[in-house]
């Protein structure tokens, strides 16, 4: 814990947006490198963690080496940087904040927690040669320190009335400023939105020039830039649990993370991912059903977590807002 604790009292200053910082932090050679990593970013009101761990755990599956950046913590600050499913060693993690430490010295003086956290892990995936990122942002998107990356793909799982103060007072302003962290001629793969949290993230594509793909949407037919299935009332209560709603749009993920790969010309991701998975990410039926089934089954810590302990039944959640 102590790699990372004496950071924490800059948790309360100014949150200090734009993702050109981050870029200034990791202006050293290995910093360009370790921004250049392929990732997958996730952006979002809820759900981001659990979607973070239902990606890593189909690229483990796939035995890629995978590198997951996460918030906030439940004991040890470690557990935000994960590879291979795993808390990042305090050896490794040591020698990434020394160097980290003498950037900031250099470069950005004032860099906030996030910041130092955010170059710490990507400079871990890079010296442990991670094949794919699995990268969850802040608070934000668009001016989000995570948005220096430039990801093969962009997920945005959920919108909800949070951070206003900063985002926006409507969903589809905070929308917007979200999927802004989305890239051209890539894809934005999104989750089960309210209409008004779609009129936002519409706005933002046709600036962005990014692909949307969604399996449901509230949005108009006309849109060049949209894939996905129309609603046909508006409503703002998701027909699908929780649990079924962050399967599903992994998957979609997954899909259009190998449509990326192979576009780009990525051979090895994309041979480990179509050895394991075959065609399961491009036909729906069975062994797509299968790897829904399996995804359900998997553990999030921390996330409607039910344990017995002592013969009481606890219910483990980090729900911090009225969408949560």
């Amino acid at each position: 814990m102590a790699i990372l604790e004496p950071f924490f009292p800059l948790k309360h200053l100014d949150i200090k947006p734009g993702a050109d910082r981050l870029e200034s932090l990791l202006r050293e050679p290995e910093g360009r490198l370790a921004l250049a990593q392929q990732a997958i970013l996730i952006v979002g009101t809820n759900g981001k963690g659990t979607m973070a761990l239902l990606l890593e755990a189909m690229l483990l599956k796939a035995h890629l080496k995978v590198g997951t950046y996460t918030s906030p913590h439940f004991c040890d600050p470690l557990e935000r940087i994960r590879i291979n499913g795993k808390s990042v060693t305090p050896s490794v993690a040591q020698n990434a904040r020394d160097t980290v430490l003498a950037w900031r010295d250099r470069h950005l003086s004032d860099a906030s927690f996030f910041e130092i956290t955010t170059a710490i892990a990507l400079v871990c995936f890079l010296r442990e040669g991670c094949d794919t990122l699995v990268v969850e942002a802040g608070l934000g998107g668009r001016l989000d320190s995570t948005n220096a990356l430039a990801p093969l793909i962009t997920v945005l799982t959920s919108v909800g009335l949070d951070h206003i103060e900063r985002l926006g007072n409507s969903l589809e302003e905070i929308a917007f400023e979200k999927a802004m962290a989305s890239r051209r001629h890539r894809t934005l793969v999104t989750g089960f939105l309210a209409p008004g949290a779609c009129v936002g993230v519409r706005r933002a594509v046709n600036i962005t020039g990014t692909h949307w793909v969604s399996e449901q949407a509230d949005t108009s037919p006309e849109d060049s830039n949209f894939t996905g299935t129309t609603l046909t009332q508006s409503s703002d209560q998701d027909p699908l649990s929780p649990r079924d709603r962050n399967a599903r749009t992994a998957v979609a993920a997954m899909r259009n993370l190998v449509a990326t790969l192979r576009q780009q010309g990525q051979a090895k991701a994309l041979a480990h991912l179509e050895r394991c998975f075959g065609t399961t990410f491009s036909v729906a039926g069975p062994d797509q059903e299968q790897l829904l089934a399996w995804l359900r089954r998997i553990k999030l810590p921390g996330r409607c977590d039910v344990r017995e302990l002592a013969g009481l039944t606890i219910i483990l959640d980090n729900a911090h807002n009225p969408a949560a």
